[in-house]
């Protein structure tokens, strides 16, 4: 008779994963860690945080009763001397949580996290938001960047929150790693019915206030649509902080637009922004799947959206919105807005299938398909059944 051999305590607890990000302030990468935060222990993961700074998601993790571990020296900014002290910091918060995976978000915490997965043999995730790295780089460095990005992917997977982000890796050389769309938490901004449209017609940025969502171009443009169309009644309120806030408020200035435009900064409660706004404006220079989109189509805005990264698969390609050429003129793009604000009544159908689809894009579909991922990628990580797991050291 043969004799059943029990599984070890590792291999039937729940898989252990660490988040690590680079920065705890809002912002898209961290609202998807902070919905992997929330969610994971649901589906049976046992999740852990390692990031830099003091912000949200080191907060709510706390709060959530999960293991953290503060990283001082993980900077945004390239700092030799730091990044070394950031990669022994994350290596002691692994070698603390034991995890099973480690997952990174982020190019600085990807970069450290993939190196280090490699040289513990530890499963190593890495979420893609977008190529903005490679944007911001310019062509002089792009080639290193793109050399280290092929190094880094040969021991890690690739997760892509977009196709579009998916096929660039794909035209690289990189892997075609794993398409897993990103996912909103429940932050009240759902509507069962679009606002009516009345004058003044209330516009909405949710966004950071950074060269990537083109503030000084947004604020451009609508000074543009003034001079244009005086008549046109309008205002935007702009919900979002970040290192271009003083250009931006001087172009306001410039542009005559103190009574029409307001920035509020970073606002821990948008729904009531999503509530009383009718449609939503985003002329970003790149993105990889925006949060902020996909809640203006859950609060069934009219969203008016540049045709970078995933937009166009999140409004099916003007479908579900209005797609903006991001190489238009000013003249171009003011003449096209003012038609589409001075017709609310063809905003219908768009507005309700926006709310359809983004209604699909919860945090709970997305924390399902990374806790399969995670299994997945453990699973064939593990050692043969009988032998002992390594703990990392």
């Amino acid at each position: 008779m043969s004799r059943a051999v029990a599984p070890s305590p590792r291999a039937t607890a729940p898989p252990r994963v660490l988040l690590a990000i680079t920065e705890s302030h809002p912002g898209g990468a961290q609202e998807v860690v902070l919905a992997l935060l929330e969610e994971l222990p649901r589906l049976g993961i046992v999740p852990g945080l390692a990031c830099g700074g003091q912000g949200v998601v080191l907060q709510r993790a706390r709060e959530l009763g999960l293991a953290t571990f503060p990283l001082p020296h993980m900077l945004r900014p390239l700092r030799p001397g730091a990044d070394l002290a950031a990669a022994s910091e994350l290596r002691a918060a692994v070698q603390q949580f034991h995890p099973d995976l480690l997952h990174a978000h982020s190019f600085k915490a990807g970069l450290l996290a993939r190196r280090l997965g490699e040289r513990l043999e530890l499963p190593t995730v890495f979420t893609v938001h977008g190529w903005s790295v490679y944007h911001r780089l310019g062509p002089p460095l792009n080639a290193v960047y793109m050399a280290l990005e092929r190094r880094l992917s040969r021991h890690s997977t690739s997760v892509y929150v977009c196709g579009a982000d998916q096929a660039v890796a794909q035209r690289w050389g990189l892997p075609p790693g794993v398409l897993i769309p990103n996912g909103v938490r429940d932050r009240g901004v759902r509507r069962e019915s679009p606002l009516p449209p009345q004058a003044p017609l209330e516009l909405l940025t949710v966004a950071r206030l950074s060269a990537a969502k083109a503030p000084l171009r947004t604020i451009r443009l609508l000074g543009e649509l003034r001079r244009r169309h005086p008549t046109l009644d309008w205002r935007l309120t702009w919900v979002g902080a970040g290192p271009a806030e003083d250009r931006t408020r001087r172009e306001l200035a410039r542009q005559g637009l103190e009574n029409r435009v307001r920035l509020v900064g970073d606002q821990a409660d948008v729904a009531p922004y999503y509530r009383t706004a009718h449609a939503f404006l985003l002329l970003s220079r790149y993105e990889g799947s925006p949060l902020a989109v996909i809640e203006a189509m859950q609060a069934r805005l009219l969203v008016l959206a540049t045709a970078v990264g995933g937009v166009p698969e999140l409004l099916e390609h003007g479908r579900a919105g209005v797609l903006l050429d991001p190489e238009a003129s000013l003249k171009q793009l003011a003449h096209r807005l003012a038609g589409i604000l001075s017709t609310p009544e063809g905003w219908e159908r768009m507005r309700e299938r926006a709310g359809s689809l983004g209604d699909r894009h919860s945090a709970r579909a997305m924390a399902e398909a990374y806790a399969a991922a995670y299994r997945k990628i453990v699973a064939e990580k593990a050692p043969p059944s009988g032998a002992p797991a390594a703990a990392p050291g």
